[in-house]
């Protein structure tokens, strides 16, 4: 099973309801986040769930992804065990 979510949203105007709708439905406070591809993040303890106002998805197997301006990504959060595990077999790999 995939540890991401993706939901695609056409949240219409202000976008600002969208992120107060979220914040609502999570029971957490969705902050600004200076990323590339994240607008809006909130941490629930074993989430997070991270907000894209705009993304580049296109049609996909039939799916009008662009008819959804809007990402929502729910996923775990970046545990220190996680990512060294993660990290352990492309360090092996780089060193090749």
């Amino acid at each position: 099973m995939s540890e991401y979510h993706y939901v695609f949203v056409r949240p219409g105007h202000p976008r600002g309801r969208l992120r107060r709708d979220i914040s609502a439905a999570c029971g957490a406070h969705l902050h600004p986040v200076d990323a590339e591809f994240i607008d809006y993040a909130a941490g629930l303890g074993h989430a997070v769930i991270e907000v894209e106002l705009t993304h580049d998805y296109d049609a996909d197997h039939g799916i009008p992804f662009g008819r959804h301006d809007s990402l929502n990504t729910v996923r775990p959060p970046w545990l220190p065990e996680r990512h060294r595990s993660a990290c352990h077999p492309f360090g092996g790999m780089t060193a090749m």
